[in-house]
């Protein structure tokens, strides 16, 4: 733990009615040279997008190509978001100031950093639960069997798959936020403790958008983007709630529940949902091509039926789970998926659900502190937020 001490001469030290604190929370340290190669990987997929959409052909019945789709939905989102913020750094303060004006709150937006705070948080809770809506629309026109019969999302083949206007709006707005957003956290936000666990997070999932749009697992893709999004909303609102410092009961609770909501939230979607429903069934067990693996409904797999539709008759299935593909006896474009593209996505959306064990390790680590009567308020602090080393004012309580 290090002390933090008052910059001489800074006009924002402060001191609390119980006399001048010393407030103690530990220093972000910042890898210089992991971080620079984070954001080499952040341009890389940048440049791979433009790249890729430049490339695709346009649909027969759109008038714009996806890449200038692409573009015009970054402007739009970049707008989007300078709004949000704009409304939230009017509405906060004045919220700020007039309700939450008396002990124990003592206007907690009255920093300008806890108000850089509170608005950077409202703009991404404002943007999951407009993507989240998005997503329910897309899952309800289906009833949401691509979530709970997972072989459904391989049906039809991948690149058989059609891309549906709203689908394509879909996925261009969700480029242009997460990349947004990537930039916004390495050059915009504040630095938190899980600084380099959430760059990674955005790289993935950058990674895994614009894959499953290039190759057709759209479907999937859909099931992924609602799990993150909609189980984001509670912990917006925790956050949110911890910055309006709505703990105990001047604050109804509001921290505790809010905190109570993503435990369950995430336990159920994040560590069920996600890791049984897609790892495993849509994509582990989709791609086996072993003899006896079957779908949750009980029948072929995407593996066992590229086999049968695209592979010389009499190939055996054989406890070498691909070795049709690596053969050379099936067509060159199934053997890509089988071999190439499969691996990959299942290897990103494994590295996902490590950051959800490890984030979900941070939420428990805070309500244990909770549970032994640790302000709601300082354990935010203490546990997730800290300080960079580049932060020249001093945290107010």
């Amino acid at each position: 733990m290090v002390k933090k001490k008052a910059l001489p001469g800074n006009p924002s030290a402060r001191k609390s009615n119980k006399g001048e604190e010393t407030d103690k929370v530990e220093a972000i340290k910042i890898n210089k040279t992991l971080d620079a190669c984070f954001t080499a990987v952040l341009y890389l997929e940048l440049l791979i997008i433009l790249v890729t959409l430049s490339r695709r052909p346009k649909l027969a019945d759109s008038n714009l190509s996806d890449v200038v789709l692409f573009v015009i939905c970054t402007t739009v989102v970049t707008l989007g978001i300078i709004a949000i913020r704009s409304f939230s750094n009017w509405a906060a303060p004045l919220l700020s100031r007039t309700l939450l004006k008396d002990p124990p709150f003592s206007d907690p937006l009255k920093s300008p950093k806890s108000k850089e705070k509170f608005t950077s948080q409202f703009w991404q809770a404002s943007i999951h639960v407009i993507l989240g809506v998005l997503e329910i629309n897309e899952l309800s026109k289906n009833n949401f069997d691509w979530l709970f019969q997972p072989h459904s999302v391989h049906e039809p083949y991948a690149w058989l798959q059609p891309v549906d206007d709203s689908v394509r709006l879909l996925y261009m707005t969700q480029l242009a936020i997460w990349l947004v957003t990537c930039f916004s956290h390495k050059y915009v936000e504040e630095k938190h403790k899980d600084y380099f666990l959430m760059y990674s997070h955005h790289l993935v999932t950058i990674a895994l958008v614009i894959g499953s749009y290039v190759f057709g697992y759209t479907h999937i893709g859909i099931v992924v983007l609602f799990i993150h999004d909609v189980s984001d909303i509670p912990i917006d609102c925790l956050k949110l709630a911890n910055y309006l410092k709505l703990e105990d009961k001047p604050g109804f609770f509001i921290v505790e529940m809010s905190y109570t909501s993503v435990m369950v939230v995430w336990l159920y979607m994040r560590l069920y949902l996600y890791p049984v429903y897609v790892i495993y069934w849509a994509v582990f067990v989709e791609v086996s091509c072993l003899k006896d693996s079957k779908t949750m409904a009980g029948g072929l797999t995407s593996c066992a039926r590229y086999v049968r539709d695209f592979c010389e008759d009499g190939v055996e299935m054989d406890v070498l789970s691909n070795w049709p593909f690596s053969s050379g006896q099936c067509e060159d474009w199934a053997a890509a998926h089988a071999l190439v593209v499969a691996p990959i996505m299942f290897g990103l959306l494994t590295a996902l659900f490590f950051m959800h064990i490890l984030w979900y390790k941070l939420l428990a680590g805070i309500g244990l502190k909770l549970i032994v009567g640790t302000n709601a308020h300082q354990v935010g602090r203490e546990d997730y937020e800290g300080h960079s080393d580049d932060e020249k004012e001093e945290k107010e309580d």
